[in-house]
């Protein structure tokens, strides 16, 4: 095991740091500025805005060397995420459950739009696979699911994770075992298949609060107020 502390490490002294810790994992929704987002010839964005006591959000699409054009408004906060097949997705708020982060597909060819997934944020996605966490629960590991989009099927890879990602058409996670120690988990990389098959591990135990960054080589969490990388 290569483990080093990274050398800018957070300046939350005491309290404050177990603070930081927590908020990781508490009910939180960011409001993102104006987001851009590229397929093919076109960008798209998305600007959020709060008027008349409750947050709408505009989403506009633009071909390149064209104008402007709004597509769609909705209620709550919204934050693109990627396109694949024709669809928009993206993540809002619940309206009625504001700590609720919901999966959305916008159709760019009829401009209807659906819930594809409840409480669910995108860890990572690469064709018509997605990767995603709850966004609500307390300080623990969360559940980790891989949901295919072609096909509408879902998957849990991990009940207890603190973080995944993509790369090179395999899924990496985070795997955590046992009780916390000081808000801190034996935690393990595993690898699995695009679908979620096929699981390995690709690194010994190490302790966490949180992965912030995953890959196929290495891996930068938290722990006790800092941050580090681990190389395997």
């Amino acid at each position: 095991m290569k483990e080093k502390e990274m050398k800018k490490s957070w300046l939350l002294p005491g309290m404050l740091c177990i603070l930081a810790v927590l908020m990781m994992f508490v009910s939180t929704r960011t409001v993102h500025a104006e987001k851009m987002i590229k397929s093919g010839d076109y960008t798209y964005t998305v600007v959020n805005k709060y008027s008349s006591s409750k947050w709408k959000a505009r989403i506009y699409s633009q071909k390149t060397g064209g104008a402007k054009k709004k597509l769609i408004t909705v209620t709550g906060i919204v934050d693109l995420q990627y396109v694949y097949n024709g669809n928009l997705y993206y993540e809002k708020d619940n309206t009625r459950d504001e700590t609720v982060v919901d999966l959305w597909a916008l159709n760019l060819k009829t401009g209807k739009t659906k819930m594809v997934v409840s409480n669910a944020t995108v860890q990572a996605h690469y064709g018509a696979y997605v990767v995603l966490m709850p966004n609500t629960g307390a300080a623990v590991p969360l559940h980790c699911t891989v949901y295919n989009m072609k096909t509408g099927k879902s998957r849990v890879i991990s009940k207890d994770c603190l973080g995944a990602n993509i790369s090179g058409k395999k899924i990496y996670y985070a795997e955590t075992t046992g009780k916390p120690v000081g808000f801190a988990y034996k935690t393990r990389i595993y690898s699995c298949s695009l679908s979620g098959s096929s699981k390995k591990a690709v690194s010994g135990y190490f302790k966490a609060s949180y992965c912030n960054e995953i890959t196929s080589k290495y891996v930068r969490y938290y722990r006790s107020g800092k941050t580090y990388k681990y190389t395997y």
